[in-house]
């Protein structure tokens, strides 16, 4: 279909097609150059009023109602306020991709550009000339008080338009003058062609065919499954990435092993003096905290000296001053003088006196002191894997 004509159709005892532009009409064989659309104006063309929009749901089991018809239906409700069905067993033979645009649309799109109100009206269409310079064709149709279609003719050359108009109007359930008639004409329908719709040739899902939906859905999958495999793609990269960076920080890690292990073989002399107590401290520690009769034992660790100072003989009255001993059943001379010295002398700075202690036999006593030893970083290397 283009803007300077249609094709329209009608069912008059026999399938009738036109072919209108605006000089005229012609009656032709078939539809074969259509183009895009046909109009079909028959008794197969369904049409029901909505006051407000409604669902194609609620439409077709509105149509259902009416006409007893499964229809093919083209939801306008919205923007004309109607609804249009056909039953898809009854086709009309058309070009391939020319579709089958119901007649009626085009009376709704007229009324509603003209702010026609259709309520208790009658709309006639008169495409063609006046006879005898040329072939005119007549259509009339007759709207109740909610705006339903009451009764629809048609006429093909009509002798008197006067006599058709009187005999349509005076209807009992229409009942309007023919001066109230309004009437359409070719130029007016090419003007609004191209806002003309066909019915669908497939189930509709919210106003759109079925197909557009699966076709919008076939794309959307394969967008999806496009994005799911560039995730996937940039997924395994960071996977890849982050065990490369694990893989260089453990051979970074193995690296700076082997440079340690290889300094401390090449300098065994300075890991074991960085390792080491100092053994002079040691042994002044010792003497100074030695008292005759007593023995000095001396156990180091990295960190730490501890000086064990073993007293044999304990006598009670020489433990009577220290805390938790003063009912050892034992005396001698020794431990006398050695408490005399660990209370009067001074020990030596940085020298810590520990809690003495006994042996299970309280057959002697133990005085116990430590001293902090702090390793350099090397010695504390070296330590922490002894």
């Amino acid at each position: 279909m283009t803007a300077r004509r249609f094709h329209l159709t009608l069912l008059m005892g026999r399938r009738v097609f036109w072919e209108i532009d605006a000089a005229g009409i012609i009656e032709v064989p078939d539809a074969g150059d259509a183009g895009s659309g046909l109009l079909s104006f028959d008794l197969h063309d369904h049409r029901q009023a909505c006051a407000a929009p409604r669902s194609a749901r609620s439409g077709r089991q509105a149509f259902m109602r009416e006409w007893g018809e499964q229809v093919a239906l083209l939801e306008r409700s919205a923007s004309l306020h109607a609804q249009y069905g056909r039953d898809p067993r009854h086709l009309v033979a058309r070009p391939a991709g020319c579709g089958l645009i119901p007649g009626l649309q085009l009376i709704d799109l007229l009324a509603t550009r003209h702010g026609l109100p259709l309520a208790g009206a009658v709309v006639g269409l008169r495409f063609g000339v006046e006879a005898p310079a040329g072939r005119r064709l007549v259509l009339l149709f007759g709207f109740d008080g909610a705006g339903a279609l009451l009764r629809m003719q048609e006429a093909a050359n009509p002798p008197s338009l006067a006599y058709l108009l009187d005999d349509f109007c005076r209807d009992t359930a229409i009942q309007v003058s023919p001066e109230r008639v309004v009437w359409f004409d070719q130029h007016d329908a090419l003007a609004v062609l191209d806002q003309l719709l066909p019915y669908p040739e497939e189930d509709t899902l919210f106003g759109q065919p079925v197909g557009v939906w699966w076709r919008r859905a076939e794309r959307a999958l394969a967008s999806a499954t496009a994005l799911a495999a560039c995730s996937a793609g940039l997924l395994a990269w960071q996977d890849w990435s982050l065990g490369e960076s694990i893989a260089a920080s453990v051979r970074a890690g193995d690296a700076s092993r082997a440079q340690v292990q290889a300094m401390l073989q090449s300098a065994p002399l300075a890991l074991a003096r960085a390792s080491s107590a100092a053994f002079g401290e040691v042994f002044a520690d010792a003497e100074a905290l030695w008292q005759a009769g007593t023995r000095v034992r001396v156990s180091s660790r990295p960190g730490t000296t501890d000086f064990t100072l073993l007293l044999d003989h304990t006598p009670p009255a020489a433990v009577a001053g220290v805390p938790g001993l003063g009912d050892l059943p034992h005396s001698g001379p020794p431990l006398a003088a050695a408490l005399a010295r660990r209370h009067d002398t001074p020990l030596p700075a940085g020298l810590l006196a520990l809690d003495p202690a006994t042996p299970g036999d309280l057959h002697a006593f133990y005085l116990r002191f430590r001293r902090q030893t702090p390793l350099s970083a090397l010695g504390a290397f070296a330590g922490a894997g002894v």
